[in-house]
Protein backbone atom coordinates (compact mmCIF):
# COMPACT_ATOMS: atom_id res chain seq x y z
CA UNK A 1 0.00 0.00 0.00
CA UNK A 2 1.30 3.40 -1.00
CA UNK A 3 1.57 5.97 1.82
CA UNK A 4 0.37 9.43 0.83
CA UNK A 5 -1.17 11.88 3.32
CA UNK A 6 -4.83 12.67 2.61
CA UNK A 7 -4.20 16.40 2.16
CA UNK A 8 -1.41 15.69 -0.34
CA UNK A 9 -3.56 13.23 -2.28
CA UNK A 10 -6.48 15.68 -2.26
CA UNK A 11 -4.26 18.45 -3.68
CA UNK A 12 -2.91 16.15 -6.40
CA UNK A 13 -6.45 15.09 -7.28
CA UNK A 14 -7.69 18.71 -7.50
CA UNK A 15 -4.87 19.54 -9.91
CA UNK A 16 -5.53 16.40 -11.96
CA UNK A 17 -9.24 17.23 -12.25
CA UNK A 18 -8.33 20.74 -13.40
CA UNK A 19 -6.00 19.32 -16.06
CA UNK A 20 -8.81 17.07 -17.31
CA UNK A 21 -11.29 19.97 -17.40
CA UNK A 22 -8.89 22.18 -19.38
CA UNK A 23 -7.48 19.52 -21.72
CA UNK A 24 -10.88 18.02 -22.55
CA UNK A 25 -13.02 21.15 -22.11
CA UNK A 26 -15.03 20.75 -25.29
CA UNK A 27 -15.98 17.20 -24.28
CA UNK A 28 -16.54 17.70 -20.55
CA UNK A 29 -18.73 20.81 -20.88
CA UNK A 30 -21.43 18.79 -22.65
CA UNK A 31 -21.43 15.97 -20.07
CA UNK A 32 -21.36 15.75 -16.32
CA UNK A 33 -18.49 13.30 -15.96
CA UNK A 34 -17.59 11.76 -12.61
CA UNK A 35 -13.86 12.44 -12.55
CA UNK A 36 -11.54 9.74 -11.22
CA UNK A 37 -10.83 9.38 -7.51
CA UNK A 38 -7.13 8.79 -6.86
CA UNK A 39 -7.59 7.09 -3.48
CA UNK A 40 -8.33 3.80 -5.26
CA UNK A 41 -4.75 3.78 -6.61
CA UNK A 42 -3.35 3.52 -3.09
CA UNK A 43 -4.50 -0.07 -2.66
CA UNK A 44 -4.96 -1.20 -6.26
CA UNK A 45 -3.12 -4.28 -7.47
CA UNK A 46 -2.47 -2.52 -10.76
CA UNK A 47 -1.44 1.02 -9.78
CA UNK A 48 -2.15 2.39 -13.27
CA UNK A 49 -5.61 3.47 -14.40
CA UNK A 50 -7.35 4.72 -17.53
CA UNK A 51 -10.01 7.44 -17.73
CA UNK A 52 -11.69 7.62 -21.14
CA UNK A 53 -13.37 10.83 -22.29
CA UNK A 54 -16.49 10.16 -24.40
CA UNK A 55 -16.14 11.79 -27.82
CA UNK A 56 -12.44 12.50 -27.37
CA UNK A 57 -11.22 9.24 -28.95
CA UNK A 58 -8.69 9.13 -26.17
CA UNK A 59 -8.44 9.94 -22.52
CA UNK A 60 -6.01 9.88 -19.64
CA UNK A 61 -3.72 7.14 -18.41
CA UNK A 62 -2.50 7.91 -14.89
CA UNK A 63 -0.57 6.47 -11.96
CA UNK A 64 1.04 7.54 -8.71
CA UNK A 65 4.77 7.51 -8.06
CA UNK A 66 6.63 8.15 -4.82
CA UNK A 67 5.28 8.30 -1.29
CA UNK A 68 4.54 10.72 1.52
CA UNK A 69 5.63 14.26 0.51
CA UNK A 70 7.47 12.96 -2.58
CA UNK A 71 4.23 11.66 -4.10
CA UNK A 72 3.34 12.74 -7.60
CA UNK A 73 0.84 11.81 -10.27
CA UNK A 74 2.02 10.93 -13.74
CA UNK A 75 -0.51 11.17 -16.55
CA UNK A 76 -0.54 10.77 -20.31
CA UNK A 77 -3.27 12.09 -22.57
CA UNK A 78 -3.95 11.85 -26.27
CA UNK A 79 -6.73 12.39 -28.72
Amino acid sequence: MRRIPKDTLDAIQRHFHQVIRVRAAEFTKKRKLALPELASLLTAREPKAWFPIPGMYGGFSYWLEGEVQEARLVTESWC
